[in-house]
């Protein structure tokens, strides 16, 4: 007759726990690195907007009206256009944000499954092996005990 193998539950489990951990890490660290790098991002177009309005205003008190207005529409399209990518960088970091904030909350499950499974699955049998070997211990240490004072008592 085939009998099935014992799959060993207990590695699983520890698996799920530990990769949860894992999971909650990598992501905290990822969202971390996205913070530093949209801030540079963002800081990167802001001061080009803001150079752009500098040259702005400069050249409003030194240009003629008509050619003026030329690079006025000229400027315009270049605030426009970083904005527009202003606009998608927060647009892509809110989505990252949102994926890793999803990588934390599977990390989370994934722990407490694994350990919740662990400990009733695993470690209450344990547990109720140690406390046997220890009430086995306590016995034998009393029989050795009653020996000794037989012996002595001799």
């Amino acid at each position: 007759m085939f009998t099935t193998p014992i799959i060993p539950t207990d590695s699983l489990y520890k698996f799920l726990f530990v990769g949860g951990v894992v999971l909650i890490i990598a992501a905290f660290t990822l969202q971390l690195n996205q913070v530093d790098s949209n801030r540079s991002q963002l800081s990167k177009y802001d001061s080009l907007r803001m150079s752009i309005q500098i040259e702005r205003t400069i050249k409003d008190n030194k240009i003629t009206q008509t050619n003026n207005k030329l690079n006025n529409e000229k400027d315009s399209a270049m605030l426009e256009y970083i904005s527009g990518r202003m606009d998608q960088e927060t647009k892509y970091f809110d989505a990252k944000v949102k994926l890793l904030f999803t990588i934390v909350f599977l990390g989370f499950i994934m722990m407490v499954c694994g350990g919740s499974l662990w400990y009733r699955a695993i470690q209450t049998n344990q547990d109720k092996l140690l406390l046997i070997q220890v009430r086995l211990a306590e016995i034998d240490l009393i029989e050795k005990e009653k020996q000794l004072q037989q012996e002595s008592s001799n």
